[in-house]
């Protein structure tokens, strides 16, 4: 009863996947998945960063300044006399002496003095102007000052360099998008893998444990013969040497399927100690009709052409014009002149840039020059890659269709050793051929299971890997 229920608990805890749970465990709990989704994120902020370059852009300005500058600085205008005045017909008056300026107004301040006296002193000296000097002081303070503002700038052409950039940028989220797949397919072509060795461990340590039962049946009856005189020590010997390789042989196979569990595990992300099982048979997968064009590294050699010949384009827009237009409006308040602000309002600013490159001595040229180089590195390299994709491509088919020739010539094995084996076990127990025989028919039977169960392994591993070589093993 306690072995029965030690039984029941293992295999309820014990968990069978199939092979659609093991993908979604390991597309949901994968490392690289997480790595390239993020990637494609910050694609996609880095594209919207791009578009925002259509759109305008508007900054807000504060400036503060406090200085100590200021001072008080005197002014000496020097004294200056008989500055001509001109007449209505521009021509001056006739210039007197200082002396006979001071005459003429010493007759006409005079007690006595006649209306002549100073009719003389209006007529003599109304051409000329006497400036006597001037001496003040000018008092300036900086003190504290700020300037606040606000500003748009709007970009109107800029030689396709925007249109160019948000192109590159879209091409970048559609490559880190085909980099998520192509990340995809290689986990899926793990996953399958990993999930067929179990399932071909398992079928390898049915086959060694029925191979050591075959044995354990013949050491039976040797052993019987040889206590009727039937048989000697050495088919005895011989049996047991065979039956002990073959007890190595499970063990081995069950060290194989525990190793292979584990891997499984890794590869869906589960602890390595999780006790799971699958089923005995290969997961049913189809052969999809495809073509390197499906295959996600086929588009992302074609974004990268895409994106060499728009970098070209982009280092071409430094040969030609930029327009933009700014928009403005400040306001500054400070600086002290004779104990009076200086400025205290704010003003409005429109300003239209226009740029035409002229002359950099060929520094732009030579950029251009080399972003061609560089777009036709990437349609050599496309064009190379694609042609290896192809050859990959034919090369998956052919060992496809070889692994399936080699599973119909192991199973047909497999069916001539059994045979073989039925009847060279009859003509044993007749004492019609020698144990030496019998055991190499059993041998060979072993052999013929073991290559039927590699054949079938390998058929599904070339089904996978043509799936992925024509770009439709996503599809899976």
């Amino acid at each position: 009863m306690t072995l029965s229920m030690t039984i029941c608990h293992s295999a309820t805890a014990q968990k069978m996947l199939t092979i659609e749970e093991c993908r979604d465990m390991a597309l949901s709990n994968n490392h690289e998945i997480k790595q390239a989704e993020s990637k494609t994120e910050g694609v996609r902020s880095t594209q919207r960063s791009y578009r925002a370059n259509y759109l305008p852009s508007i900054n807000l300005n504060l400036i503060g300044l406090y200085s100590t500058i200021g001072e008080s600085r005197d002014v000496n205008i020097p004294e200056i006399n008989n500055i001509p005045v001109f007449k209505l017909d521009g021509t001056t008056y006739q210039a007197l002496t200082t002396e006979q300026i001071k005459t003429l107004i010493y007759n006409a301040q005079k007690p006595d003095a006649t209306m002549a006296d100073k009719m003389a002193l209006v007529s003599q000296t109304a051409g000329y102007v006497y400036f006597p000097g001037l001496s003040t002081s000018i008092d300036y303070e900086v003190g504290p000052m700020f300037m606040a503002g606000i500003s748009l700038e709007q970009p109107i052409y800029m030689g396709g360099k925007i249109a160019n950039a948000d192109k590159i940028a879209s091409m970048g989220v559609e490559m880190a998008e085909k980099n998520e797949v192509l990340t995809r397919t290689k986990i899926l072509q793990n996953v399958d893998e990993a999930y067929a060795l179990v399932v071909k461990t398992k079928e390898m340590s049915k086959v060694a444990e029925k191979y050591n039962e075959v044995l354990r049946e013949l050491m039976r009856s040797v052993t019987k013969a040889k206590q009727h005189g039937m048989r000697t020590n050495n088919d005895v010997l011989k049996v047991q040497v065979k039956l002990k390789e073959s007890e190595l042989a499970v063990i081995k196979a069950q060290n194989g399927l525990t190793l292979a569990k584990m891997n499984l595990c890794h590869v869906t992300g589960q602890d390595l100690s999780t006790d799971i099982d699958v089923s005995t048979d290969y997961p049913n997968i189809e052969i999809q009709s495809g073509s390197v064009d499906q295959r996600p590294e086929s588009s992302i050699l074609q974004k990268k052409v895409e994106i060499a010949e728009a970098k070209t384009k982009i280092e071409r827009s430094a040969l030609l014009p930029e327009v933009g237009v700014m928009l403005s409006y400040n306001y500054v308040n400070g600086f002290k002149l004779m104990d009076e602000k200086l400025f205290s309002d704010g003003d409005f600013t429109a300003l239209l840039k226009v740029k035409v490159p002229i002359f950099n001595c060929g520094k732009s040229s030579n950029k251009v020059r080399a972003a061609k180089h560089e777009a036709q590195q990437a349609r050599l390299e496309r064009q190379n890659l694609t042609e290896m994709m192809e050859l990959e491509l034919q090369q998956a088919d052919n060992k496809r269709k070889e692994a399936e020739k080699e599973v119909e010539i192991a199973e047909e094995t497999v069916r001539e050793a059994e045979a073989n084996m039925t009847s060279s076990q009859k003509s044993y127990e007749n004492g019609m051929e020698t144990l030496s025989d019998y055991m190499e028919s059993q041998l060979l039977w072993q052999q013929a299971m073991a290559a039927n169960v590699e054949a079938h392994y390998q058929l599904y591993l070339s089904k996978v890997n043509y799936n992925r070589a024509n770009g439709t093993l996503i599809g899976q």
